[in-house]
């Protein structure tokens, strides 16, 4: 980031000032202190405004030659400040003392940079943000690389919250062609757009090839995002930053040089409204109800500082739009602030709404309003409420979304409210019936007015699936449908608001069969009463009478979940439940068992029969025989069941069929009711009981080696790798079984001739491959399947070697499940046999720590490493542990309880730092010293980074090492690390601005406002110095009361305001912000936009650089278009050069052509080297003998009454080796080129058309800095 010398002049001095007394203590330099320390030459050269010759040495100084010559005054001055700042007097022959940065003082100085990256000064939600990059080709002559990345970006609209904006051209973030050029000339440059070279950090970065800029030679070009249209400004919610950081990446490289970073604010308004509600106590339904609505901008709980500071991204609302909805079951009345009240129409506006012009600034509010809503009743809902719902927020300076601009959203307010007659839910008694059965429905209505209400009517819908009996007190009127709706009609005495009169009216209804039921709602209506909510829903529910469940009997048999597991065909008893829930017998009850079917001549097929006689009540033994029995069902009928009672139905089916075969049978039921609906029998707790004809055979599988260890050169011997499986199966039956081994091998390799068997006369041979599963065809000779006999016991062995490594991870699990044959299938057994073998490629595992896991650019971060040995029998030593810190990251040093106490080595590659120690040893898993634990901290760079474990912090062991989580392969070389991600923000922010808006008048004041806004909730910034530039034209003259006292340094009639030890407390809510509010004086005495610049430091961490931010700008009040001519430095030597300035000013909405001439003096020589002027549009005169001119440019129109049109011509001169020491030069510029008026009075008004530039002689002076 480039600076003119006055600038970085006046940046060191800040720092030097750091150690100053009060007072302002200075030692003249014309009296040189014997044997000074001696001095940094180029701090020196920098202090002075000069730059000393590269072999100036302390004797230089101490000796220069003696000169009667007086230095001129105005080489560099200081003007009376105010009474409540600090002056630091800094004279032609003054050296001050003072303190440099220490190497862990962070500190933004304006110091040169060959890439700077640049925002606005604030942006706005769901706008554009623009990225200026200006840079420097270092390399050499040919292309390069910008590399640029954005914090929480996407390249396309997602969640993000900055991404590239396709919707306008250029698209997909590429360079805007018309921003790239060099500088100072625009010489159009070539930028391609395109991804990164491989291994270029962070991984989000996206780069930018600059073709054909020389050596040595600026340019720019801009890119342009969008933002995320949700991240205004909330009250109460934290502030948001929008950041971005570059470096310049030479082709062929991965390590970028240089680096900058920007930040600015997502800036607006921060509206918020409340709503409460001025009546008080319960309302009546028809009555008024009274609500108070107060919007105020940036105005809530945690928008302010302890000392009352806005917070820094406030702005100022303009064309408030508030929305009120009417509430449910309410009509508007009037409001108090009817002047800002938009049409309303009562027949079709659902909202009321106001529309105050503003401004609305931050910390104001606007007139409450007071909204009156009269409570008419008929809904459905809001019944006891007069409810205003959600208060509704909008202006212009809010996003748009999806075509419409963003509205807020408030809480609403509410004011109870009574209906004078109220009917109650309906409530049944019981609460269910079944078939047959009575039960009553209940209905309450009250009556809340003080007075006797008459012509009052409810009515009852009766619900469907039940018959109504009668009414109490009898019904006026019944409407004889199906079903019926009752109606009474009647008086109500009078009651109160805490004691209302009750009427209760009921209706008996008796349950038919059917469980669906609808309907059932009393309605109340009354002639001259309003009713809010009159129709309450409430009915009786019907349950099924019949319940029908089937379940297993006495059977001797365990079972697998639900089933039951049957050694070999066998008996087995069912129990069918069969339950009345009502209060009536019923009978014509049909009962349908379905078995399982088939005939047993196919797979899988069953041969069950019913066991003639088997049929009976459970509980008293009489027989119940089925009147049907196939291979299908198995049916009762025409059985009766006593009202309240259960009947247990068991019988018994010969179970036969496959072995290893499920076989399920269910029940249902219904009654039949002649000449009326069939009657549903409900299943209830299962009506399936399944089973399995299961053998007696158990099996076990297990492997000689559970655990093998990978050696960590990738060699382990076959014979450590191979294990041995052992295969059992017995027979605890009494009868044989058909069997024959399988295994279902995993990722292992069978090795060929291992198989051995007991006995081996019946099990042997080698198996094959059938469907994925080891076979063994020995054991199936001619095609028989042998089996396995009553209590005998088979057992089969092989060996298997498992691969080598583990690929890139810690362990691979190997799972070997066994299954078998018989003589139809391939059985799976439940549970399956499995043995497990794991192969463990490393014994200690590394994990990773951070705290915080975000931090702001230069901060301290804590980081844990943690080293744990799994090995139950090996100890380590001397082991060597490696860690990666995050790209631009410097290690800082131990934290306290590290496990190792020695200084790390450090190697550097590109921007990463790689840390290495040796522990001396850990102890095996189990004992006290199996966990060793390196704690450090280390400090952020000063780039953002995104949160991911590839730019994250990574760490291994090199003897043994394995990642057991989060673990990512070296692009290098692929070794395995573990890694836990970090994430770089911007936390700490300077925002800065004008109070007053406008133009201002010569001789008067403006509030500047530096607002230092802290979002980490970690740390204090402390020891804080914060920084102030006045432009020539400002001076300062007082400070808000709340704003600490400055030092004030004048450096060429240019102003510096210093605050050191400052403390920027970490955030408790939105921010925390300190404040520091001046008064500045306008002078005149430069013109143009009038610039203050703001800076701070804090050894905490860095702050964003200001140079990217554009700062906010004042401009003198003109009625016409203005001209300044001056020169910087207004000193210098012989030989040394100075930026001239032409400055044109318009305030007029019309652009213009001027014309000017400067004849060069005799001392001075043109150079037409531009580099180090920085303005980028820069304009090339014409050059005649010793005249330069530039017949014709343009002044642009003004963009408002803030922003003026400008026009700035910069060149350079150098002072010729002749010039005579303490002469004056005097340079002026004519006008040739005006803007059409009389010629007497031309309309360009020439405010000051002479510069001065002294020249002086050359002196070397001791200095002491500390």
């Amino acid at each position: 980031m480039y600076a003119s010398t006055g600038q970085r002049m006046a940046t060191i001095l800040m720092v030097a000032l750091i150690g100053m007394s009060m007072g302002g203590t200075s030692v003249s330099a014309q009296t040189p202190t014997p044997e000074p320390p001696k001095p940094n030459t180029t701090q020196v050269g920098e202090i002075l405004g000069t730059q000393l010759p590269p072999k100036a040495s302390l004797s230089d100084l101490d000796t220069a030659a003696p000169s009667d010559e007086t230095l001129p005054e105005t080489t560099v001055t200081s003007i009376e400040a105010p009474a409540d700042s600090i002056t630091a007097q800094v004279e032609p022959a003054t050296v001050t003392e003072g303190v440099t940065s220490s190497p862990n003082f962070i500190t933004n100085a304006t110091t040169p940079s060959i890439i700077d990256v640049s925002t606005p000064n604030g942006v706005v939600a769901g706008g554009v943000i623009t990225y200026t990059y200006t840079f420097t080709n270092t390399i050499a002559d040919g292309d390069f690389y910008v590399q640029a990345w954005w914090l929480n970006y996407s390249p396309t609209s997602g969640g993000n919250n900055q991404y590239c904006d396709d919707k306008t051209e250029p698209k997909k973030c590429d360079a805007i062609p018309e921003t790239a050029y060099q500088l100072p000339n625009k010489t159009p440059l070539t930028i391609t757009h395109g991804t990164c070279p491989p291994g270029v950090t962070p991984i989000s970065s996206t780069c930018y090839l600059v073709h054909g800029l020389p050596q040595s030679q600026k340019g720019q070009f801009q890119v342009r995002l969008r933002t995320k249209t949700n991240l205004y400004p909330k009250t109460n919610a934290n502030i948001t930053t929008l950041s971005g950081s570059a470096k310049l990446l030479p082709l062929g490289t991965t390590t970028g040089q240089g680096e900058d970073t920007v930040a600015t604010l997502v800036v607006g308004p921060v509206l918020s409204a409340t709503k409460t509600a001025v009546t008080t106590g319960t309302i009546y339904t028809g009555d008024q109800g009274t609500f108070k609505i107060s919007v105020g901008n940036a105005v809530g709980t945690k928008d302010k500082s302890a000392d009352g500071t806005i917070r820094a991204d406030a702005r100022t609302a303009t064309n408030i739009l508030v929305t009120d909805p009417i509430p449910t079951g309410a009509t508007f009345v009037s409001s108090n602030q009817g002047t800002y009240q938009q049409p309303f129409d009562p027949s079709k506006d659902k909202e009321i709404k106001w529309l105050f012009p503003g401004p609305l600034k931050p910390g104001e509010k606007l007139p409450d309003i007071q909204v009156v809503f009269k409570k008419t009743g008929g809904t459905v809902s809001e019944c006891t409420v007069l409810k205003n719902p959600s208060v509704k927020l909008t202006s212009p300076e809010y996003p748009l979304a999806n075509g419409a601009t963003t509205t807020l959203s408030f809480n609403g307010a509410s004011i109870p409210v009574v209906s004078a007659l109220v009917v109650k839910k309906p409530v049944a008694s019981p609460a269910t019936i079944a078939f047959g059965e009575t039960g009553e429905i209940s209905i309450v209505v009250q009556n809340y007015k003080p007075t006797t209400i008459n012509n009052v009517t409810l009515t009852y819908q009766v619900q469907t699936g039940v018959t109504f009996l009668e009414a109490s007190p009898k019904e006026t009127s019944n409407n004889q449908a199906t079903p019926p709706k009752i109606t009474w009609v009647f008086s109500i005495p009078a009651g109160s608001l805490t004691q209302p009169k009750e009427m209760t009216f009921v209706v008996k209804v008796k349950a038919g069969y059917s469980t669906s039921t609808t309907g059932g709602s009393a309605t109340l209506t009354a002639t001259d009463q309003a009713i809010d909510c009159n129709t309450q829903a409430g009915r009786i529910g019907i349950v099924e009478r019949l319940l029908i469940k089937k379940s297993a009997g006495d059977n001797p048999y365990e079972s697998s979940g639900n089933v039951y597991l049957l050694p070999g065909p066998a008996d087995f008893e069912y129990v069918i439940e069969l339950t009345n829930n009502s209060s009536s017998d019923v009978s014509g009850i049909e009962i349908i068992d379905k078995i399982p079917q088939g005939d047993g001549n196919g797979p899988g097929t069953g041969k069950f029969a019913y066991i003639d006689g088997s049929a009976q009540d459970k509980v008293s033994g009489i027989e119940y025989p089925p009147v049907e029995v196939t291979n299908l069902i198995i049916r009762w009928n025409n059985i009766s069941i006593d009202a309240g009672s259960t009947i247990y139905l068991s019988y018994k089916l010969r179970a036969d069929g496959d072995n290893y075969v499920k076989y399920c049978n269910s029940v249902s039921a219904v009654a039949y009711h002649e000449g009326e609906d069939n009657e549903p029998v409900k299943g209830a707790g299962g009506t399936i009981v399944c089973l399995r004809l299961n053998p007696p055979l158990t099996f076990s599988k297990v492997v000689d080696k559970s655990v093998i260890a990978m050696e960590d050169d990738g060699d382990t011997p076959v014979a450590d790798r191979t294990v041995t499986y052992k295969l059992t199966v017995t027979n605890e039956g009494t009868i044989s079984y058909p069997f024959g081994f399988v295994d279902a091998l995993p990722a292992v390799d069978y090795v060929e001739g291992s198989t051995t068997t007991t006995p081996s006369n019946i099990f042997g041979g080698e198996p094959s491959l059938q469907s994925g599963y080891l076979v063994w065809e020995n054991n199936f000779p001619g095609g028989v399947v042998p089996s396995i006999g009553a209590g005998q016991t088979l057992t089969l062995e092989f060996k298997a070697i498992v691969p080598e490594g583990c690929g890139g991870k810690s362990n691979v699990s190997y799972t070997n499940k066994m299954l078998f044959r018989d003589d139809k299938y391939f059985i799976v057994i439940d549970p399956t046999p499995s043995a497990l073998v794991v192969a463990n490629c490393g014994k200690i595992e590394t994990t990773i720590a951070v705290d915080p896991k975000t931090v702001s650019i230069g901060n301290e971060q804590n980081f844990i490493i943690t080293l744990k040995n799994t090995s139950k029998t090996a100890t380590e030593s001397n082991l060597p542990v490696e860690v990666r810190l995050p790209s631009d990251y410097t290690y800082v040093g131990l934290n306290t309880g590290s496990s190792v106490s020695t200084t790390p080595t450090s190697t550097i590659s590109g921007t990463f730092t790689t840390l290495k120690w040796t522990v001396p040893s850990i102890g095996k898993d189990g004992t006290s010293d199996a966990t060793k634990t390196i704690k450090f901290k280390a400090r952020a760079g000063l780039t953002v980074l995104p949160d991911n474990i590839v730019d994250g912090v990574w760490a291994r062991t090199l003897k043994n090492g394995k990642c057991p989580a989060s673990c990512i392969a070296d692009p290098l070389g692929g070794a395995i690390w573990s890694a836990a991600g970090v994430k770089v923000d911007t936390l700490v922010t300077l925002s800065s601005k004008f109070t007053e808006t406008g133009c201002a008048e010569i001789n008067t004041t403006r509030t500047y406002e530096l607002t230092v806004s802290n979002t980490n909730t970690k740390l204090d910034y402390t020891s804080t110095i914060i920084t102030v530039t006045l432009p020539l034209g400002i001076e300062y003259v007082g400070k808000s009361t709340t704003t600490p006292i400055p030092t004030v340094t004048t450096i060429e009639g240019k102003q510096t305001l210093i605050w050191a030890g400052q403390t920027i407390a970490k955030s408790t809510g939105v921010a925390s912000t300190k404040l520091y509010s001046l008064n500045l004086k306008i002078t005149g005495k430069g013109g143009g936009a009038l610039a203050v610049a703001s800076t701070a430091s804090s050894p905490v961490g860095a702050f964003p650089p200001r140079t990217g931010v554009v700062d906010p700008t004042v401009f003198i009040c003109l009625s016409k278009p203005a001209i300044w001519f001056n020169s910087t430095p207004v000193a210098a030597l012989p030989g040394q050069t100075a930026v001239f300035e032409i400055q044109a000013t318009n305030p007029l909405s019309d652009s213009y052509a001027l014309g000017f001439e400067y004849a060069i003096p005799d001392t001075l020589t043109f150079i037409t080297d531009t580099a180090d002027i920085e303005d980028p549009t820069y304009i090339t005169p014409e050059i005649n003998g010793n005249v330069l001119s530039w017949p014709s440019v343009t002044l642009p129109a003004a963009a408002d009454t803030s922003t003026y049109g400008q026009l700035v011509i910069r060149f350079k001169m150098r002072i010729n080796d002749d010039a005579v020491i303490g002469s004056a030069i005097t340079s002026k510029i004519t006008v040739t080129k005006n803007i059409p008026g009389t010629d007497s009075m031309p309309l360009v008004e020439i405010k000051d058309d002479t510069t001065t530039l002294l020249v002086m002689r050359s002196i070397y002076l001791p200095m002491a800095l500390k």
